[in-house]
């Protein structure tokens, strides 16, 4: 029972999937084709995507996800600073794009990365109604809970 609400509340505080396609098109200032880059998919999938058509089959976009809710609710970067990094040459991941080290797998480099880790103090403008999916339970904690339901 537990672990149907746990489930239960990550689904009802996680955003449409056209809503948060949206918001890194015109937040982010990503490109629907770095997108698809980093979850490893085409283009007109991601499209689909943004029109709520097709769902993503593949983890690679939740990594994706977590990355951008991390560096939004840390608020380590402002939102078009967000895109930036993501597609720039990163030291703590050895000069790799980030969007190439998700694509790769390589998720928690990535979250150890410099722009995660220090971050700016430039305070990050999120829009109304826009909460990270993991807002109301840590990773660890679903983790644990989950292991504990068994």
């Amino acid at each position: 029972m537990r672990r149907q609400i746990l489930e239960e509340e990550l689904q009802r505080t996680k955003p449409s999937l056209a809503s948060q396609v949206e918001y890194m098109l015109k937040e982010i200032g990503l490109r629907v084709g770095e997108i698809a880059h980093a979850c490893g998919v085409t283009r007109q999938t991601v499209r689909n995507w943004r029109k709520s058509t097709e769902e993503p089959r593949d983890l690679r976009y939740e990594d994706f996800r977590v990355v951008i809710d991390r560096l939004i609710s840390t608020e380590a970067l402002e939102p078009r600073l967000i895109g930036a990094w993501l597609r720039s040459n990163d030291r703590g991941l050895g000069g790799v794009r980030p969007l190439d080290a998700i694509r790769a797998g390589r998720l928690t480099e990535v979250i150890a990365a410099d722009a995660l880790s220090g971050g700016s103090s430039l305070p990050a403008s999120v829009p109304r109604g826009y909460e990270p999916v993991r807002n109301a339970i840590t990773e660890d904690e679903l983790a644990a809970e989950l292991r504990s339901d068994r």
